[in-house]
C-alpha cells in the first residue's frame, strides 16, 4: 500500500511544503518451520541396536577416536564388523545374533566394548552398558512379513551383489 503525505517546515525565509510517500507492505511475516524430525546431539562411546529379523540385529558404536575393540554380550554373538559408517566415520557397525528371543525393542541389551582406550563403552563399570534401540528398527521384519517374503529387487544380476560388508550375495 503506497500512501502520500505532506510535511511542512518553516524557515526565515518562509515555509515549504513536499510530499513525503511512504509504503508499506500487507504481507503477513512468513516463518520457516519444517516437520523433519531433528537428528539427536552426537553422544560419543554410545551404543545403538537394530533389530533386523530372524534373531540378527546391528549394533552401531559411536566412537569419534577410531575403531572401538572388545565388543562382547552375553545377549548376542557379533559375526562381522566393525565397518565404519561413510556418511559419518564417528560410527562403526557389527552385524550380530542375538540369543533366542532377545530383540533390541523389547529387552534390554547390555555391551560392553572400548572406544579411544576407555573400556566398559559407555563409562558403565562391570556390568556392560545399555544398548539403546533405534527407533522403528524393530518394524523391519514386520514390513518383510507384510511383503509376503517377497524381495525389493524383482531380478538378481547373474554375477551377485556387493553386500556392503566385503562380501558378494549369490542369487
Amino acid at each position: 500500500m503506497t500512501s502520500t503525505a505532506t510535511t511542512t517546515s518553516s524557515s526565515s525565509g518562509g515555509t515549504t511544503s513536499s510530499p513525503v510517500k511512504t509504503t508499506t507492505s500487507s504481507k503477513p511475516s512468513e516463518s520457516t518451520s519444517s516437520s523433519t524430525p531433528q537428528e539427536p546431539p552426537y553422544q560419543d562411546d554410545t551404543g545403538y541396536g537394530v533389530d533386523l529379523g530372524d534373531g540378527y540385529g546391528l549394533v552401531i558404536i559411536a566412537c569419534a577416536a577410531g575403531e572401538p575393540t572388545g565388543l562382547t554380550s552375553p545377549q548376542f554373538d557379533v559375526l562381522e564388523g566393525p565397518y565404519q559408517e561413510e556418511q559419518d566415520g564417528r560410527y562403526w557397525d557389527y552385524l550380530m545374533h542375538l540369543h533366542d528371543g532377545l530383540t533390541f525393542a523389547n529387552d534390554p541389551i547390555e555391551a560392553d566394548w572400548t572406544c579411544g582406550g576407555t573400556p566398559d563403552g559407555g563409562g558403565a563399570s562391570g556390568g556392560g552398558t545399555p544398548i539403546t534401540p533405534v527407533a522403528g528398527s524393530g518394524d523391519a521384519a514386520s514390513w518383510q512379513n507384510g511383503n509376503g517374503g517377497n524381495a525389493q529387487v524383482r531380478f538378481a544380476p547373474k554375477e551377485g551383489v556387493e553386500t556392503g560388508f566385503g562380501g558378494t550375495a549369490q542369487g
